[in-house]
This record gives C-alpha cells, structure tokens and sequence, in this order.
C-alpha cells in the first residue's frame, strides 16, 4: 500500500518539525539565569517563563484535550472555568522557577508525543476546541501547525 506510506512519511515529517520547533523553544532560553527568565524585554509584557508555560498548556489543550478528547486534570494552576483571554490584551508571565516551567513543557510535550504516535494526522480530532463548528473543518494534522 504505497498510499499508507507515504500517509506515515508524511506523518512522521510533520512530527518531526513540531519536535524541532519545540527544541527551539528550549534552546532559546537555555542558559538564561532566572531574573532574565522573569524579565520582559518586549513591549507586550510577556516574559520568557510565560511564554514556555502557555506553550505547555497549549500543547494540553491542542493535544490532549482536542486530538485525544481527553479531559485530564488541569495541569498547574489552569482553571477550566475561567473565561477565555483576549489575545490581544493578554500577559503571560508565571512566578514558577524556570526549572519548574521547562518541566512541566517538557511534560506536557511528551504526552503531546504520545497522543501523536496513536493517532494518523489525517483522522479528526476526538475532541472539541471550543470555537462552535470549527471542528468540522479540522484534521488532527491542522492541530500541529
């Protein structure tokens, strides 16, 4: 089955650059001491610690509770009612050590991963992201890009 292959080719290809945008985000901010981790340099506010931590509790919500339709216990200090943040105002900074917020990515990276080598990229999401309908539309593919 040539198709079948090519499908895992393609698979795997995607997965592998989601794994290396994620080596990027660590080799990024390998090295930076914890005031430089705490400090933003950018006009929006975020820090470094922020940043790492929303990206971990995006790969929650993308891979775990989207493509997986789980709903496992809130990691950290997320609250599953809280309403939903404005992107345009939103700033994310965390208080966590960095050793802590490299943890819990790598974590929730790793359990991304897990989800990833169950299901082809081509199959619709298990679960819901939220947006009314969008679902309809997506891939568990769309989900890593």
């Amino acid at each position: 089955m040539a198709g079948d292959h090519e499908s895992q080719a393609d698979d795997e290809m995607v997965r592998a650059f989601l794994r290396g945008q994620r080596e990027s985000v660590l080799a990024i901010v390998e090295g930076l001491d914890e005031e430089a981790w705490h400090r933003s340099v950018v006009p929006t506010g975020w820090t470094p610690a922020g940043l790492v931590e929303h990206l971990g509790g995006a790969e929650w919500h993308w891979f775990q509770r989207v493509v997986a339709g789980k709903q496992p216990e809130l990691p950290g200090d997320l609250v599953e009612d809280q309403a939903p943040y404005d992107p345009l105002t939103v700033v994310f900074t965390t208080d966590e050590p960095s050793a802590e917020v490299v943890t819990f990515y790598r974590d929730q990276c790793a359990q991304s991963e897990a989800v990833l080598a169950t299901i082809p990229l081509s199959a619709a999401p298990l679960g819901q992201h939220g947006l009314g309908g969008f679902e309809r539309r997506m891939c568990v593919g769309w989900c890593c890009t």
